[in-house]
């Protein structure tokens, strides 16, 4: 969507990919951002971490796919990693404004377990960005999309609560994932009508967001690229 919108202005390159972590990121990805001298980069980088300190046994995919070795996955590791990726990005891209993403919920059901972790996280995210901010020569150049926060007010203004908490809970998306396949690819349905047929509003399988979700995340970014140093 992003790349779609501003075809005519910007080059955007995602540098995600399938239960990649904070580790693979900080070992790997940032040392790719400097070659592209980029005028933005957006951060928005946790989630496997996150659902892998939720349920220890998601977080292994992870481990063995990135090879991760003697690193376990917890919110200590996953602070000074995150501390780290910042402190390279600014450091190594001195024209760039870093955008930090908070973590998406897990799940629409905002008050489970599995959002409280993200919580916690979207927290140590915050406080870390914020002392980066205040770092002399970062004037100016960290900003801040609050995915959670964005999707929080949108469930809240369209469902309710008793209607979330009933919902399709992020324990629960491997188990429906080639479900989704089938009705993308087969059936052809939209991610939107995939989500509502599982009775989610913003999300397809209670982890990965559909058009609507997306679109409110792409709205935020485009503001973030098109506003001049704040």
């Amino acid at each position: 969507m992003v790349a779609a919108a501003t075809v005519d202005t910007h080059d955007v390159i995602n540098c995600g990919q399938n239960s990649i972590c904070t580790h693979t990121v900080l070992k790997e990805r940032v040392s790719w951002v400097k070659e592209t001298e980029p005028e933005f980069v957006f951060l928005n980088i946790g989630t496997n971490d996150i659902k892998g300190i939720y349920k220890p046994e998601w977080g292994e995919g992870s481990h063995t796919t990135w090879k991760m070795g003697k690193e376990k996955l917890s919110l200590k590791q996953f602070t000074s990693n995150y501390d780290k990726i910042l402190l390279k990005l600014l450091s190594e891209n001195k024209k760039a404004t870093v955008v930090v993403h908070t973590l998406c919920p897990l799940g629409e059901n905002l008050e489970c377990e599995a959002n409280k972790q993200c919580i916690a996280a979207n927290a140590i995210i915050l406080e870390l960005a914020s002392k980066h901010k205040a770092k002399k020569g970062n004037e100016g150049r960290v900003r801040f999309i609050d995915n959670f926060g964005l999707l929080e007010r949108y469930l809240k203004a369209n469902t309710t609560e008793e209607f979330r908490n009933k919902s399709l809970k992020v324990d629960n998306f491997g188990s429906v994932g080639i479900a989704c396949a089938f009705k993308k690819h087969v059936l052809k349905m939209s991610y939107d009508d995939i989500g509502k047929s599982s009775g989610l509003t913003l999300m397809i399988d209670g982890l990965h967001l559909n058009d609507t979700g997306a679109k409110l995340i792409t709205q935020a970014i485009l503001k973030e690229v098109t506003t001049k140093a704040k």
